[in-house]
């Protein structure tokens, strides 16, 4: 670990390293492997599980090559000008170090199977291929290819002069040829047959129909012809229609009569001549079923179907092939594997050895571990809450599943008492659990956030034996950061009812609820236990120390504004981690690097390169509960570094490992029953439900029937699908609040109902009544009232049948037209004079909220000429509370203008001038002018200025 240089400063380094990326995967020697990971190549002995590692000192890891002959590895870094570094396997020395064939990065390297060459192939701008004798650690030849992408490359092992090179859509063999010294690489493209398997014969493209010999329909003229085209365009001119798109290979390998073999994302499998340069199909592509690419295949194909025969299972055949390996048995051909698996693995902390894994099946996107108990809660991109018993450690189970929303899960943490584990969901909900096993992890409450959470911690009081939770906020109208603090007590367990609302919501009252708003946006920020917090900024690379008042509102208090602010040598996006005894601050970030601060006095203590800045740096952090061991890792580089203290003083030591001591025994307590409780609990799994069992078991026998393999994990994940008719807690919590509400009010509902009933029936009289003056102009208007009387209004407040009257009526006496009204007709209209008088309320009430209720009305001016507006706000009457404190602030305002005017004044005074006389004036000017009293005491000192000179 860098660390620094002064004697006694503590030290730490890489303990173990796991992880695995796609990268090239390569036998150093006929027991162990090696593979690229992060910053680093991980060997493991296939035999003894034995595992070691070698650091790249510059940071990530580019290509990768291993020759098993000579037991030597390769790798460049991924810096300005980079490097090739080759390394001998027995005692990790270097033995090479080859520079200056690559501006950026390499993509590939290779080393041939016999003799000292290597070749390198370096990307965007050189993209060059380039032979070296790493013995000597010289190019021996290098040619440049324009724009071209390679994504494999391997020498011939029979010759080291046939080099194969491939990106997705080309494929093209390197000849080495050697006069003496001189060195020249020479290249042939392959013909690839198209997407469809057919081989394009292109000797006859130049004409238009080669075909055709019969010169009735003219004579056959080339294309470039019939284009208009003369010059070097016409020579290599082909017309659109003719040109068709070809395989994409994906995987290569050589065997010992010189011929490669080729897989594509199609499903083809060809194989290429390296002296004919000619692509031929081994197996026609049998089906056109893209479900078999669905599932990870792996098969061997023997001697005889490579030779042409039919193989007894195609499935294999039509999958996506990204590996093979040739073999005395045949030829081993790996597909496509499953996206996301969602697997929990389980290491030893000391060495970093395996110890079993489970597989989920879903996205995982948090992970969190019990203090409480041998429990680890799972958070998943579908807003599931997985619980797994790790009790024992070589077989974990899940034994609960939750669904708290369906919003995917953004952070699950496990606060210091061992009593709460608090999650978030990526809209601001915060669901607070109880971590018990025994309690079957009940659902406390939820709270809601105003925005976005940035980042989410805790702080535990052992005297006051409460949870403080602190979530870090970033409102997009203030640009700012807001910290809201909220407090977490044993009685929320106990009396659980009490404390929450009937949507499931904890009352503010109860958890005392309070925010602050500070003077920089954060990425992320912790909480000591004197009270002070400590955030890193976002705008840039400092690390700020506030302290945060108590108080009850944030309306009445500034914003908080750092007391000191310390420069980091991070870059990107960053975090910040407490460890348990909360005197050491880890600072991790997208550059890779971890900082180990002292919390008080923000002194460094170790620094790593843990992860590459290319790979987005570190993602997680933790400390174990004896802060000697931390755990990182990465965000795209699959790696898992575990650091351990090399060099650390006995008190420090002693205090931090003291500190662990006293939590475990702290949960001791409970610790012995939450893990009877654990092993006591069934498995869970959504099998158990009828439904979806008989669905799971359809689809597996559905499976079986197609042809393709199915393993363990297969059934198992097929088994444990989310159920569809799952309904969320929070969903749960609000459909029993509407329906307790509804019970709660239902005399209220139909006293509201009849009041409408009887609005709308005034509604429609009135109505009538006008269409029934227009229609009987010219006739009395107290006949007309009395035959509205008698056969509208009574048939209204009688039974449906009798209000038939009132449209026979109105047939009768509008004599322009036959009027017919149905019994549909009567209720759209009855529907649109709801939905009106619902509309007139509605109205009624936004013009109450928002003009009538306002003391000033929102007002504009426009000109006539121009587009400019000026307009004012709507603002209501202020309230007693607001009224003084503006009357203060203005008060404040006016001190300061007389302060200002003051200071002013006294410095126009000429220095001769005696004070006396400057005060008199000063008193002179700031006294009360308008009125009779204010001039008369202008006169008083005027006369004693005068008496004084």
């Amino acid at each position: 670990m860098q660390h620094n240089n002064a004697h006694g400063l503590p030290q730490s380094s890489p303990k173990w390293v796991q992880g695995f990326t796609n990268k090239s995967v390569g036998f150093v020697n006929s027991r162990t492997i090696c593979y690229p990971c992060g910053n680093y190549i991980i060997f493991i002995n296939i035999i003894t599980r034995d595992r070691s590692f070698l650091k790249c000192h510059t940071g990530g890891i580019g290509a990768f090559a291993v020759n098993p002959n000579q037991h030597v590895v390769a790798f460049s870094d991924r810096q300005l000008n980079p490097v090739i570094y080759i390394y001998n396997f027995q005692g990790l020395k270097k033995v090479a170090k080859l520079t200056g064939q690559a501006s950026l990065d390499y993509s590939l390297l290779a080393f041939s199977h016999a003799g000292p060459y290597l070749a390198s192939y370096s990307s965007l701008p050189d993209f060059s291929l380039s032979i070296w004798d790493w013995h000597k650690k010289v190019v021996l030849c290098s040619q440049s290819q324009p724009g071209v992408e390679v994504t494999a490359m391997s020498f011939n092992p029979m010759s080291w002069h046939q080099l194969c090179l491939h990106s997705g859509t080309s494929v093209t063999i390197w000849t080495i040829e050697r006069n003496n010294e001189e060195h020249i690489l020479k290249s042939k493209p392959v013909k690839l047959p198209t997407e469809d398997g057919s081989i394009v014969d292109e000797q006859n493209s130049f004409f238009s129909r080669p075909s055709v010999s019969d010169p009735y329909f003219g004579p056959v003229l080339p294309n470039s012809a019939i284009a208009g085209l003369v010059g070097d365009e016409a020579e290599t001119f082909r017309p659109k229609d003719d040109i068709q798109p070809c395989v994409h290979p994906t995987v290569h390998c050589w065997t010992p009569a010189s011929e490669l073999y080729m897989g594509c994302e199609e499903g083809y499998f060809l194989k290429i001549g390296a002296d004919t340069f000619k692509a031929v199909l081994v197996n026609p592509k049998s089906s056109t079923d893209t479900k078999a690419k669905r599932r990870a295949t792996f098969r061997s194909l023997s001697q005889a179907s490579v030779k042409g025969q039919a193989p007894a299972k195609r499935g294999a055949q039509n999958v996506v092939l990204l590996a093979m390996a040739l073999h005395k048995d045949g030829l081993y051909a790996a597909g496509n594997s499953v996206a996301e698996s969602g697997e929990v693995h389980i290491w030893q902390l000391d060495d970093g050895a395996f110890v079993s894994k489970m597989c989920l099946h879903v996205l995982v996107t948090a992970m969190a571990c019990s203090l409480s108990s041998h429990c680890v809660a799972v958070g998943t991109g579908k807003g599931h809450v997985y619980f797994i018993d790790v009790t024992e450690v070589e077989t974990p189970r899940v034994i609960h599943r939750v669904l708290l929303s369906e919003i995917p899960v953004q952070f699950i943490h496990y606060e210091q008492s061992g009593q709460f584990l608090i999650t978030s969901n990526i809209n601001g909900q915060i669901f607070v659990l109880n971590a018990f096993p025994s309690k079957l992890f009940e659902i406390l409450g939820c709270v809601e956030m105003s925005s976005e959470i940035i980042d989410l911690t805790s702080l535990y009081d052992i005297e006051k034996d409460t949870t403080e939770v602190i979530v870090l906020l970033c409102p997009p109208e203030i640009k700012r950061a807001r910290v809201e603090i909220f407090n977490l007590h044993a009685n929320i367990i106990s009396e659980n009812e009490k404390c929450i609302t009937e949507r499931g919501m904890l009352k503010e009252n109860k958890i005392r609820r309070r925010a602050y708003e500070l003077d920089f946006s954060l990425y992320s920020l912790v909480k000591r236990k004197d009270g002070t917090v400590l955030g890193y900024t976002s705008q840039a690379p400092f690390i700020c120390k506030y302290h945060l008042s108590a108080k009850i509102t944030w309306k009445d208090q500034p914003i908080s504004l750092s007391e000191k602010k310390t420069p980091s040598k991070q870059f990107g996006h960053a975090f910040l981690y407490l460890s348990p005894h909360g005197k050491w601050l880890a600072s991790v970030a997208e550059s890779g690097i971890v900082f180990i601060h002292d919390a008080s006095s923000m002194d460094v203590l170790a620094r790593e390169y843990c992860h590459s800045y290319h790979g987005r740096g570190i993602k997680s952090f933790a400390f174990s509960l004896d802060s000697q061991y931390m755990l990182a890792c990465g965000s795209q580089d699959g790696a898992l570094v575990c650091l351990k203290w090399k060099k650390l003083g006995e008190r420090k030591t002693k205090d931090a490992v003291d500190f662990g001591s006293y939590l475990l025994t702290m949960f001791n307590s409970y610790i012995f029953r939450e893990n009877l409780a654990l092993r006591n609990m069934t498995e869970w799994t959504a099998a158990s439900k009828p439904q979806l069992y008989e669905s799971a078991s359809s689809q597996i026998r559905l499976h079986k029937t197609s042809g393709i393999e199915l393993t363990e994990e297969d059934e198992y994940f097929l088994l444990t699908q989310a159920k569809p008719d799952e309904i969320a807690w929070i969903d749960q919590k609000a459909q029993k609040a509407i329906k307790d509400e509804s019970s709660k009010f239902a005399e209220k509902r139909k006293e509201v109902k009849l009041g409408i009933k009887e609005l709308r029936k005034k509604v429609c009289v009135i109505d009538l009544l006008e269409y029934f003056q227009k229609l009987c102009r010219g006739i009395a208007l107290q006949f007309i009232q009395n035959i509205f009387c008698e056969i509208v209004v009574s048939p209204l407040l009688a039974s449906p049948k009798q209000s038939m009257i009132v449209t026979e009526t109105i047939c009768i006496l509008d004599r322009r037209s036959d009027y017919h009204v149905s019994e549909q007709e009567i209720q759209v209209r009855k529907d649109i004079e709801m939905e009106n008088l619902a509309n007139r309320y509605i109205r009624e009430i936004i013009k109450h909220e928002c003009w009538d209720a306002m003391s000033v009305k929102g007002r504009s001016v426009k000109t006539f000429h121009s587009p400019c507006e000026v307009q004012n706000y709507p603002m209501r009457e202020r309230t007693p509370e607001e009224q003084q404190m503006l009357d203060r602030v203005l008060y404040l305002k006016k001190i300061e203008a007389i302060d200002l005017k003051v200071e002013t004044l006294y410095s126009s005074f000429p220095p001769n001038v005696s004070s006396s006389t400057c005060v008199l004036y000063m008193i002179m000017i700031l006294d009360v002018s308008h009125n009779e009293i204010g001039r008369l005491n202008k006169v008083r000192i005027t006369k004693i200025i005068y008496n004084i000179k």
